[in-house]
């Protein structure tokens, strides 16, 4: 009756931690595309980075801004990206 109409109904939901929790109990993936890049920069190149990002944006990239901390590796940061499905991870460090 909430909604016009006085009829019976019922409710469904899905909670997505749930779901994606059930799906890895499993072991099924779900693919996900690879797209878009990581853009890791220095404080003192922030700036650049968000014009590079920005600029990337606004021809239809996805750009995931990444601010660099000096205890990780590039390693550690190729391991982000591919975790994130960023198929390209761009350095901006010093000027």
């Amino acid at each position: 009756g909430r909604f016009g109409k006085n009829a019976p109904s019922i409710g469904f939901a899905i909670v997505i931690d749930q779901l994606m929790a059930a799906l890895s109990r499993q072991k099924i993936d779900i693919p996900v595309p690879q797209a878009g890049q990581l853009v890791v920069y220095t404080q003192d190149r922030r700036e650049d980075a968000i014009i590079y990002a920005r600029k990337q944006r606004n021809v239809g990239c996805d750009v995931t801004l990444v601010l660099k901390s000096p205890d990780k590796t590039k390693d550690d940061y190729e391991a982000y990206a591919a975790g994130i499905k960023c198929t390209r991870i761009q350095f901006m460090e010093g000027e």
